[in-house]
């Protein structure tokens, strides 16, 4: 018999889990255990690391047979854990624009198709993972482009930022996708290819452009006898 010491409170919810590979689950209040593999300790789960439940009682937790993990409770709380990235994801923020009032998640049930439910004091809610197959940028008509706007260079940074030209324009999409519906330089004759080299911009007209001080350096002046010159 091992001794799990816990706070002298009645508000304490205290679940036992197995999940799909064997693993049992522990939770206190706001906390997730998992015991050893030896049998001997419980251990703070690695969820715990990356989020932080703000005393919102835990009152069921699922293991999906890839050991993910759903927890659900208190006040709209609903995370997932994606064991194979070690990162975890709260839904809370969601559940509170379908569902108006504090409700707590009472239990999980993972059907055979793979789909989560969940009981709640406000009624049932299926768990459905949509993503989304394409994100769109300047789709819709601007008049920075005098219409659509009609792509042609790509080029990429170190960081993972995007830049896109078309025309007589350059836009960045940074790496974590957002972008600003803003040139980066408007051009009397926009590039069709792109090229970042060494911080810069590399266009086809043998310009540089520098993107994150917006400054444009033309080296190239014209051909002589098949000859760049400056």
């Amino acid at each position: 018999m091992r001794e799990i010491p816990i706070n002298n409170s009645v508000q304490d919810i205290v679940r036992l889990a197995s999940g799909a590979h064997g693993t049992v689950y522990l939770t206190i209040a706001d906390k997730i255990f998992t015991l050893s593999g030896d049998g001997s300790a419980f251990l703070l789960h690695p969820m715990m690391q990356l989020v932080k439940l703000e005393k919102n009682s835990i009152y069921c937790i699922l293991e999906t047979p890839e050991g993910n993990l759903w927890v659900g409770g208190s006040n709209l709380s609903l995370y997932f854990y994606d064991a194979s990235l070690g990162r975890a994801t709260s839904y809370k923020s969601d559940l509170s624009t379908i569902i108006q009032n504090d409700a707590t998640l009472l239990s999980f049930f993972l059907d055979v198709s793979g789909t989560l439910w969940a009981t709640t004091q406000l009624g049932l809610l299926k768990v459905v993972r949509k993503t989304a197959l394409f994100d769109t940028y300047f789709i819709e008509k601007s008049p920075m482009c005098g219409g659509f706007c009609s792509f042609r260079g790509f080029a990429e940074d170190g960081q993972g930022n995007v830049f896109a030209s078309f025309y007589n324009n350059v836009f960045k999409i940074s790496a974590d996708g957002s972008s600003v519906a803003r040139s980066l330089m408007p051009l009397d004759n926009g590039p069709f290819d792109l090229l970042f080299h060494d911080g810069q911009l590399v266009l086809n007209n043998g310009s540089f452009f520098d993107p994150k001080n917006r400054q444009l350096r033309k080296t190239v002046q014209h051909l002589e006898g098949g000859i760049i010159k400056e």
